[in-house]
């Protein structure tokens, strides 16, 4: 199938069959397609400046505004931004950041990552490596060495008979053990999405995110 035009929430295929696409691309079209305003903001860009190089301190005035909002926006010391092509650009670059960090500090073992079964992070080399579905890990020789899984916190596929407080306690526990196992001196960092998208879009039990958090503080 070929989809050859589009408007607002709808496509059209190659021979003008017409569908509405309820997941907007994937789940990151979220203002519709053949959005008028922002065409025309597009193409007013690339009159002036439609790519320069931010290497060397060097930026343009829209990544500037956009990197100063970003900035408000976010909590506490979070006023850095990275600008990248993508989510599996972007884990990549954390883990990058977060391995340097340890190097930094002189704690060179501290490498291994932990994430979760059923997590979606991307389509590199090492954002496929952390990513949890088994369909997309056959046939690639990824980082069994560096990535490290746990069960994903679905509340609809906890033991009959337990509460979601429990089955929360019970998730929480998987990532504290998982360190343990590994070793708190050699894990470097835990990845999870907020909601799990390609796992099933997954709503984690209230509370796991902040617990979890704390374990990773501990």
């Amino acid at each position: 199938m070929v989809m050859a035009n589009s408007e607002g929430a709808y496509v059209s295929d190659s021979d003008g069959k017409r569908y509405i696409d309820g997941i907007g691309g994937l789940w990151c079209n979220n203002i519709g397609y053949a959005n008028e305003e922002m065409a025309e903001a597009i193409a007013d860009q690339a009159r002036q400046i439609h790519y320069y190089s931010v290497f060397g301190h060097l930026t343009t005035p829209p990544a500037a505004e956009l990197a100063a909002k970003v900035a408000k926006l976010t909590p506490g010391h979070l006023d850095h931004v990275f600008f990248g092509t993508g989510g599996s650009m972007s884990n990549d670059t954390a883990i990058r950041i977060i391995h340097f960090y340890f190097n930094r500090l002189g704690k060179k073992n501290k490498k291994k990552i932990i994430s979760r079964i059923d997590g979606y992070h991307g389509s590199t080399y090492l954002a496929m490596s952390m990513t949890g579905v088994a369909f997309d890990h056959q046939g690639f020789d990824l980082a069994p060495d560096l990535v490290h899984h746990i069960p994903a916190p679905n509340p609809y596929r906890r033991p009959e008979g337990m509460s979601v407080d429990e089955f929360c306690t019970e998730k929480v526990a998987d990532l504290e053990n998982k360190i343990l196992e590994l070793g708190p001196e050699n894990v470097a960092c835990f990845i999870a999405e907020p909601i799990m998208g390609a796992g099933g879009v997954i709503v984690p039990p209230p509370g796991y995110h902040r617990r979890t958090r704390e374990v990773c503080d501990r």
